[in-house]
């Protein structure tokens, strides 16, 4: 039987012009192999969501993952964040960081200091919540999602399906002022909700860490990441912050649970899924207008540009 035909340069695969270009083709989402890859070339070799600096708090010896690597961190009587892997590689393949009382680390001793790749990252996040540093975890959710895990990502990275497939979430952020900016490792995005001067802000740091935010006085920080559990499924795993104050009720944390936006993304991600694998389909196009509204795929082109050069893919 004829294999099907994978292009054999990165460049080939995707142009760089998102106007140009044609999707990333349907195996890469359906390949066991290359999610082999993918844990190697992308996840252990780029900056992660471990935890926060209060999971360290009185002494604690805090967990955190990167995909299905565990890391754990502890203060030091310094005050500075340090960490192993619990594997037994030795310390100094891992790195951390921490920006505005977020601590990431990387697998890869010598990539790119995360404030070198994103400089605009922590400062952004700190002027949204001034009060991020302060926050402590409240709860965790775990949920299973039968798509690869860039579908989700990608999903995320656009939002012309958010006025048909999220009323609630429309009805919140203003649609015509919503935004989304890529630059290297980052994308955020921008808006305001509706008829109020309060502004919407999310983060999506490569590859696989995404901040939602709350300001006000009583701020909330909600951050996702993931573990890949073969080609067609991942864990989406949710933490969440608060002001020691402001710790979640038996209501609020089963409205964590089931939150609308996210289990109305999964049904549609499980349906993108099940596309994927069809034979009628191979490729796409990006759909992308001059003024890169809320309509536009050029954050999801942007993403994709960073798997075919991570993988270089042949």
């Amino acid at each position: 039987m004829a294999t099907q035909e994978r292009p054999r340069h990165s460049r080939k695969v995707l142009a760089r012009s998102p106007e140009q270009a044609r999707t990333l083709p349907s195996w890469i989402y359906t390949d066991s192999d290359l999610l082999v890859r993918e844990r190697e070339t992308i996840f252990r070799r780029n900056w992660s969501f471990v935890g926060h600096v209060s999971d360290a708090r009185d002494g604690r010896v805090a967990t955190g993952w990167i995909d299905d690597c565990p890391i754990r961190f502890w203060r030091e009587p310094s005050g500075g964040i340090a960490g192993e892997r619990i594997d037994g590689t030795a310390p100094s393949k891992l790195r951390l960081c921490v920006l505005s009382g977020l601590v990431f680390a990387n697998l890869d001793n010598g990539a790119d200091d995360l404030e070198s790749l994103t400089p605009e990252f922590g400062p952004s996040l700190i002027d949204f919540v001034p009060r991020i540093e302060e926050l402590v975890l409240c709860h965790q959710i775990r949920h299973e999602v039968a798509c690869n895990w860039k579908v989700l990502i990608e999903n995320s990275l656009e939002c012309y399906h958010c006025e048909p497939c999220h009323p609630g979430f429309s009805d919140d952020v203003d649609m015509a002022t919503y935004r989304s900016e890529s630059d290297g490792v980052l994308t955020m995005h921008t808006g305001m909700q509706r008829g109020s001067d309060t502004p919407f802000r999310y983060w999506y740091l490569w590859p696989l860490t995404e901040i939602d935010a709350n300001p006000g006085e009583k701020p909330q920080l909600s951050i996702y990441t993931r573990e890949a559990l073969g080609a067609g499924r991942f864990a989406m795993i949710g933490h969440f912050y608060r002001l020691p104050g402001d710790i979640p009720d038996a209501q609020e944390i089963a409205q964590m649970e089931s939150n609308d936006t996210l289990l109305e993304d999964y049904a549609i991600c499980e349906s993108v899924q099940r596309g994927l694998g069809s034979r009628g389909y191979g490729r796409g196009r990006f759909i992308v207008d001059r003024e890169r509204s809320h309509i536009s795929e050029h954050s999801v082109h942007h993403f994709q540009l960073l798997v075919a050069d991570a993988l270089d893919l042949r």
